[in-house]
C-alpha cells in the first residue's frame, strides 16, 4: 500500500489525527462507541 504524500505544514495535525484513530490501548476489552448517521426515513402515511 502506497503511503500517502502528507503536507509538511499539516504533519503534526495530521499525526495526532491518525494516533487519535488507533484502538484506545487503556481499556481495550471496552467496546468503542460507534459514530454513525441516522437517516431520517419518509414518515408513513
Amino acid at each position: 500500500m502506497a503511503k500517502e504524500w502528507t503536507d509538511p505544514r499539516y504533519a503534526d495535525m495530521v499525526a495526532a489525527w491518525k494516533a487519535g484513530q488507533e484502538p484506545d490501548s487503556r481499556d481495550p476489552q471496552e467496546p468503542r462507541p460507534v459514530r454513525g448517521f441516522l437517516i431520517p426515513t419518509e414518515p408513513e402515511a
